[in-house]
């Protein structure tokens, strides 16, 4: 029987650890390049407790394991970090939703591809300032204090990853499913949609608890991210005349402190896009923003019961949702 090594020990290992102990896959420790988690553990919802090596030191007290890549981003590099450490390639493979197989390095690295929305979209979560939602692009703090964004620095970095991508250079892009076959479009970059996620507006703290979400519950509100919130953000990017789109793409905007006067610019500048809510509180300006056509909302009921919403959602709220959605649809 086959012994892994499982590299990676962060939310993607802990949301499928169960499921792959319950396939047989029963790893012998975890490693990870976070040195903040070595001598940790990694705990399954059932109770075992895997303990989190530097990679060097699993590989001596197992010399014979294989291993098994259990990040999302940046396999590429942790595939060579690997090899560097002597492991032959036979030895490393992949698991992921589809259970465990040897790891295919062409599969993340094309000869040529591209992404219609670098230098379009500009996402802001956690204090980081993204390329996409791929956390892997992580690479600008937002603001601290009033130290603005370097939009320009911003642009060179998106510049650069096209060139990077179109002459088939490893990225931090290398095995995304959104990558389009081909060379990019020599275009100007220029930002038109701003995107503002988790750890800005609503935090982490909600007023659900939704049994499929995979942030944590329960903890302080967070209302600002990096120094500044989603009001704070859409107010700087707001002077970028390209701007005409935003979005809220997680947590619960409508619980923020902030949301009427974020709702009052959004129709100041008549900005097209989408906000994701449960529906639990009603904002009538938004409302409003809907009658003129400026936003679309996406409301996570979830269920066709009041019974099933409870269990789904954690919360007794089923009837002031439908409430909620048909007054917004009115």
């Amino acid at each position: 029987m086959k012994r892994f090594i499982f590299f990676g020990a962060g939310r993607f290992a802990k949301i499928n650890v169960d499921r792959w102990i319950s396939e047989g896959i029963v790893p012998v420790c975890f490693v990870d390049n976070n040195k903040e988690k070595h001598y940790k553990h990694l705990e399954s919802k059932s109770g075992e407790r895997f303990k989190i090596l530097p990679l060097k030191e699993a590989l001596s007290i197992y010399p014979e394991a294989n291993i098994c890549i259990t990040v999302v981003y940046h396999i590429p590099q942790v595939y060579y970090s690997i090899l560097a450490e002597g492991v032959e390639s036979s030895r490393i493979y992949r698991l992921g939703h589809n259970g465990i197989q040897y790891f295919q390095l062409d599969a993340y690295i094309p000869a040529s591809r591209h992404c219609p929305r670098i230098g379009r979209d500009i996402v802001f979560e956690d204090g980081k300032a993204r390329v996409c939602c791929m956390p892997v692009h992580s690479v600008f703090s937002i603001r601290t204090g009033n130290t603005p964004l370097d939009v320009e620095q911003y642009k060179s970095y998106c510049r650069e990853l096209v060139s990077d991508l179109n002459e088939g250079k490893l990225t931090d892009c290398a095995g995304c499913p959104n990558l389009l076959d081909g060379f990019a479009r020599e275009e100007k970059i220029e930002i038109k949609s701003v995107v503002i996620g988790v750890g800005v507006v609503g935090g982490r703290d909600c007023n659900a608890k939704c049994m499929y979400c995979v942030y944590v519950h329960n903890t302080p509100k967070t209302w600002e991210c990096g120094g500044d919130n989603a009001l704070d953000i859409l107010k700087y990017m707001s002077e970028i005349p390209s701007v005409t789109n935003v979005s809220f793409s997680a947590a619960e905007p409508a619980i923020s402190p902030y949301i009427n006067e974020i709702v009052a610019l959004w129709n100041e500048k008549k900005w097209k896009g989408e906000l994701r809510t449960n529906g639990i509180v009603f904002i009538e300006g938004l409302h409003d923003l809907l009658k003129e056509g400026c936003i679309k909302l996406n409301i996570s009921l979830d269920a066709g019961t009041a019974a099933t919403f409870a269990k789904i959602k954690g919360v007794n709220k089923f009837n002031q949702v439908v409430s909620n959605i048909e007054k917004y649809a009115s």
